[in-house]
């Protein structure tokens, strides 16, 4: 009865240690699988950040162009005035009266 009890307590303490030795796996494949959604995570957080930071260089040059073109627009805008002007005066000048006149009301 003896040699029974100790082999029980044998199966028993196998038993225990082999539960113990599957939980230490499953933890680790646990701890495994939450290194891998971490590290997933931080990529897509990287590879977010530079597409983000690539978009605003992106627009930022979209805005430049759009202010060189807006500035060379305005720039031509007002040398236009100031030839229509000068244009205007050496009409007047020359005795020719309002040069609105004689365009025939075009402004």
């Amino acid at each position: 009865k003896a040699k029974r009890a100790k082999t029980e307590g044998n199966d028993t303490a196998e038993v225990i240690a082999s539960g113990i030795r599957r939980l230490d796996q499953a933890l680790a494949k646990r701890a495994g699988a939450l290194a891998e959604i971490d590290r997933a995570q931080r990529v897509f957080m990287e590879e977010t950040a530079e597409a983000w930071a690539a978009y605003q260089r992106a627009l930022e040059c979209q805005r430049k162009k759009r202010d060189a073109l807006v500035g060379a627009a305005k720039e031509a805008l007002k040398e236009a005035k100031e030839e229509e002007e000068s244009a205007r005066q050496d009409v007047r000048e020359a005795g020719g009266g309002e040069p609105d006149s004689l365009l025939g009301g075009r402004d």
